[in-house]
């Protein structure tokens, strides 16, 4: 069963593009493998970003722009 609270969040969000979060941990330190990622994979994954055309979400500006639906997808990089 749908709840009224559901269907309402179903229409606000149907064309949220919504925002993809990737989280960096380590660059370039071998004595952690398992967070560690290769600066020339890393600007590999920063050429794919650019040429997908997302708009960069500021992390500055999260909590307040959260609930907003995006018209276009948007990217957070943690580090």
């Amino acid at each position: 069963m749908v709840s009224k609270s559901d269907e309402d969040k179903i229409k606000y969000y149907s064309k949220d593009e919504g925002i993809l979060s990737i989280m960096y941990h380590r660059f370039d330190e071998n004595k952690y493998p398992s967070t560690n990622i290769k600066m020339d994979i890393f600007k590999e994954h920063m050429k794919i970003i650019k040429n997908s055309n997302f708009n960069f979400h500021n992390p500055n500006n999260f909590e307040e722009h959260f609930n907003i639906p995006k018209s276009k997808k948007e990217i957070l990089l943690t580090i």
